[in-house]
Parts: C-alpha cells; structure tokens; sequence
C-alpha cells in the first residue's frame, strides 16, 4: 500500500467535508416547535440532525486530522508502529469507499 496516496486522499476528503460544513446555513430549530405532538421518530430525527450540525462536523474532522498527524509520526519511527498506524488510516477511508477516487486496497484487511 502506498501511504503517501492514501493520505492525500484522506485530506483531500476532510478538506470537501470541511468546505461543505461552513458552507452550511446554521439551523434554527424551528422545525419541531409548531406541534405539542412530538413522536418517537421525530425525536430521532432531529437527534440526528443535532448531531451532524457543522459545529459538530468541523469538530470530528479536526479529531480526525490529529489522528491523521499522529498516524504520520507513527509511520516515521517505523515497525511495529506502521502497521497499526497504516490500518488507522485506511480504517478512517472506510466512510469514503464510495467516492470515485477510493483505491480498494485501502481497505482494511486488503
């Protein structure tokens, strides 16, 4: 596996999330206060809309990149540090399988 392609893809990857995330309108939470009458899945739904607000993006894709930079300081010192630092990697492409520029030997186990 080449790491250096793995790692520019990941970036490249963050950065789109990044992009998308402060291009996002902040949401008021309007949507669920006209009605008394709150269901189980409603309630569901708006957790999961609360939880991939962009603050809470930006937040993980930070995370991420200090993994990512950790991952890159591991590979420098060498075995057995590369080997659990180079399946970090391809287990953080794993949400991103489904884009074009995916390489299958990232995944982990390949």
């Amino acid at each position: 596996m080449i790491v250096t392609d793995l790692l520019a893809f990941l970036h490249g990857q963050l950065r789109e999330d990044e992009r998308i995330a402060r291009a996002a309108e902040p949401v008021v939470d309007v949507m669920y206060g006209w009605c008394d009458l709150v269901t189980d899945e409603v309630e569901v739904e708006r957790t999961h809309h609360q939880q991939h607000l962009p603050n809470r993006v930006l937040a993980e894709i930070a995370a991420k990149r200090r993994i990512i930079a950790e991952c890159c300081h591991m590979i420098r010192r060498g075995q057995p540090e590369k080997a659990g630092a180079e399946w970090i990697l391809q287990v953080l492409a794993m949400p991103y399988a489904d884009r074009p520029d995916y390489r299958p030997e990232w995944a982990p186990g390949a």
